[in-house]
């Protein structure tokens, strides 16, 4: 009897080892907000669902396999807060993020869909991140890749504040390794108050309709995207500043370059904060420029809640059909408003 005890008690020693050693932990965001938004056509008083970040319920997971080695993998899938639906714009079973990972001594290698490389820089520079009503991936550069399928990607560690990051998505069509494929390019410096990144990213886009499916005898379009941003922490008050270049080439002759330039400054103090931007893009080749103007304002009631309002205006030239939402019309200003709650967990 008591050699069954002591054997239970070595195994369950063991087994809570082997625990500590290995972690699954579920997180999320929940975003509602009650707002109006006018994308220049017909305005619509709304129950708005990620307002100031997205909404959405994720699944990641750790484990120690020894010798500086460990496995990992992220499952992360959007939702409306509204209605309780699935994201808008991708109703797959994980929607936002599902990777999984290996990492160590020699950085971290990463396959499945993931953020690209140009969108975590844009969430290192945009005051706003990359998500809520002012997203800066859909604004900035007329857009940018934001979560890219079939990437293997490589994180490096941090080396006295540098490090960088590459990505390849595979295009996966038969007979045509080029066709659909991607890949993106991060460099990065942090140290004390200071951040600089830089990205490149680059798309084959194969037989794509006006709307942007993948459809055969549509239009073959070649995408690079170029971004260079900066912010700096002064304590009272952080600044943030990035340039960037885009260059659309299609075998329809709707070839583009764009400029894109973006100032902006976070402001906190007690548990609020201030964020403001201004992000121009100047269309080279076609009456297309935009420009959007943001002012939030955020309390945070503990850790995980916060309460904030949000105020935007888009400025439409010419062709240019940047709003909130698809809904947006060509040439027509927009502007939105929204006070909401954002619960994290």
């Amino acid at each position: 009897m008591k050699k069954s005890l002591l054997a239970l008690a070595v195994l369950g020693a063991f087994a809570g080892a082997a625990s500590a050693q290995s972690s699954v932990t579920i997180y999320g965001i929940v975003d509602a907000s009650v707002g109006r938004i006018d994308n220049g056509g017909d305005s619509v008083t709304e129950l708005g669902s990620g307002r100031n970040a997205a909404s959405r319920i994720g699944f990641k997971g750790i484990e120690d396999l020894g010798n500086g080695l460990k496995a990992s993998f992220v499952l992360e899938n959007g939702f409306q807060t509204d209605n309780g639906a699935q994201s808008t714009t991708n109703t797959a079973t994980f929607s936002r993020l599902a990777y999984v990972g290996l990492g160590g001594d020699f950085g971290t290698v990463r396959l499945g869909r993931q953020n690209s490389q140009i969108a975590e820089v844009v969430s290192l520079i945009d005051p706003f991140q990359k998500s809520g009503l002012v997203n800066g991936t859909d604004f900035y550069n007329n857009g940018v890749p934001e979560r890219v399928s079939n990437q293997i990607s490589y994180i490096s560690n941090n080396y006295g504040g540098f490090s960088g990051a590459v990505g390849y998505r595979f295009g996966e069509v038969a007979g045509d390794n080029s066709a659909n494929r991607g890949y993106g390019l991060q460099l990065g410096y942090a140290n004390g108050p200071l951040v600089v990144q830089f990205a490149y990213d680059k798309a084959n886009l194969t037989q794509l309709t006006a709307g942007g499916a993948i459809v055969p005898g549509g239009t073959d379009e070649d995408t690079k995207n170029a971004l260079l941003g900066a912010t700096y922490d002064f304590g009272a008050f952080k600044l943030h500043g990035a340039y960037g270049q885009k260059k659309i080439d299609d075998n329809a002759g709707g070839d583009e370059k764009i400029r894109s330039y973006i100032v902006g400054a976070t402001v906190p103090f007690g548990a609020s904060k201030i964020r403001a931007e201004y992000i121009r893009n100047d269309n080279r080749d076609f009456d297309a420029d935009n420009s959007v103007a943001a002012l939030s304002y955020t309390y945070s009631l503990s850790k995980r809640t916060t309460l904030y309002a949000t105020y935007a205006r888009i400025n439409n030239d010419g062709v240019s059909n940047v709003g909130f939402d698809a809904n947006a019309v060509t040439g027509e200003n927009a502007s939105g408003i929204a006070l909401g709650v954002q619960h994290n967990f």
